[in-house]
């Protein structure tokens, strides 16, 4: 059996160390991957090598412009087809890629996907752990990457990767796979896996997400409203065996207008936070009453929303742990009523 650990860890993907940094191409650039593209170029590479069709790859000498000494672009489908199925296979593919251009690499560095557009966080997280399980389970990537020894997922958000190594730690036990602590205190999935030339072993869950039902969270997308979001909504939602997804997006432009469409068309409930009688969250609720989707209402205090609203009925919080109490009751109670 061979270790090979696995970890979410708090950090700049530009400067972690590794032998590959591995990026998504979704038909244009977003967040690390425009940063990453930006440093390649001005250390001599062109923008075209950068851009793989979906499906194709594409693998560069960093030339000291990032800590990793390679990066490797894949090229995927656009970001609304972008899903938890896509983020599992993409993470498969990845590392199926890496066993060709760079075998005898011994760290390799991811970042999060979903994340940044809307999806569960978690789901996200799980889904791309999965899929790289699945590659490590698989023999020709064995054969191919033996001096692998650690896949490392960095992430900006410090609390993120909190919520994430304990939602790991949890995925993972019944696998009977160790977990233990760095020096850091972040934890580290110990993931043995046959060798090559031995027998196989069960995969991690296969159950694909896209299919599971899912919350649409409407609510103003400020840092002050993070720990509502993460703590007083998502929990709720999670405990009720849905998916949490939401539009992380101040504006409202094109392709972003479809997926909310889309996603609140849909979702078993939408939940909406009027905190701040925030216009896109009355979009949102307006959207959501035309395609005869189930609505929560939540506001904090004696929050005065908009008349158009003020005859529904609507869960007043004063703290987040009464949001996390009184939504995760309602959300009960729209289940056994047969509404989700």
């Amino acid at each position: 059996m061979r270790q090979i650990d696995y970890a979410v860890v708090q950090g700049d993907a530009t400067m972690y160390d590794a032998d590959v940094l591995i990026l998504k191409f979704a038909q244009g650039f977003y967040g690390v991957d425009r940063r990453v593209s930006e440093l390649l170029c001005q250390r001599g590479h062109t923008e075209d090598r950068m851009r793989p069709a979906p499906g194709d790859t594409a693998y560069l000498d960093a030339a000291q412009a990032i800590r990793a000494r390679h990066v490797l672009f894949l090229g995927t489908p656009r970001l609304r087809d972008f899903g938890y199925t896509q983020i599992r296979r993409f993470a498969r593919r990845a590392l199926t890629a890496i066993g060709r251009a760079a075998p005898n690499a011994v760290e390799i560095a991811m970042t999060l996907h979903g994340t940044g557009y809307g999806l569960d966080e978690v789901e996200s997280c799980l889904s791309e752990f999965d899929g790289c399980l699945d590659a490590l389970l698989s023999k020709e990537v064995l054969t191919s990457l033996k001096g692998l020894r650690r896949i490392t997922i960095v992430e900006r958000d410090s609390k993120r990767v909190s919520r994430l190594s304990e939602a790991l730690t949890k995925h993972v036990v019944a696998t009977g796979m160790r977990v233990r602590a760095d020096q850091r205190g972040q934890g580290i999935l110990q993931l043995h896996v046959p060798d090559a030339e031995g027998p196989s072993v069960p995969s991690a869950d296969s159950t694909q997400t896209q299919e599971r039902q899912h919350a649409f969270v409407a609510m103003p997308f400020s840092l002050e409203m993070m720990d509502v979001f993460y703590f007083g909504i998502q929990n709720p939602i999670r405990e009720a065996g849905l998916i949490c997804e939401r539009l992380d997006h101040d504006t409202f432009l094109g392709d972003i207008v479809q997926w909310m469409r889309e996603r609140i068309a849909s979702a078993s409930v939408v939940v909406a936070d009027l905190t701040g009688a925030n216009p896109n969250v009355y979009l949102e609720v307006g959207y959501a009453w035309a395609k005869g989707r189930p609505v929560v209402l939540v506001a904090r205090g004696a929050e005065e929303v908009a008349f158009d609203v003020r005859g529904h009925k609507r869960i007043m919080y004063n703290s987040i742990h009464e949001l996390e109490q009184k939504l995760g009751a309602e959300l009960t109670a729209l289940r056994t009523a047969g509404h989700i």
